[in-house]
């Protein structure tokens, strides 16, 4: 394999891992705004808590990897 093929495999797989990361923070954030109209007790707080920053989280690596992958687009036009 050349290095504009394992380039393209490395493309393919930033964007199965970005493809996770948004439908991990759509279902995190979908659960922390239910917790969020229905807080009685400090449970509840606690994974509000750690929704919020599991969204954040994951929202954060979401736009990494699209860096990360037009780095690897811009690597791969040079490569031409």
């Amino acid at each position: 394999m050349n290095k504009e093929e394992i380039t393209k495999k490395e493309i393919d797989y930033q964007t199965i891992i970005k493809t996770h990361l948004w439908t991990a923070f759509l279902a995190t954030t979908g659960g922390t705004l239910a917790l969020f109209f229905n807080l009685d007790n400090y449970t509840k707080v606690l994974f509000l808590l750690l929704g919020i920053y599991f969204s954040i989280s994951f929202l954060r690596d979401y736009f990494n990897k699209t860096v990360l992958i037009r780095k690897l687009f811009n690597e791969l036009e040079q490569n031409k």
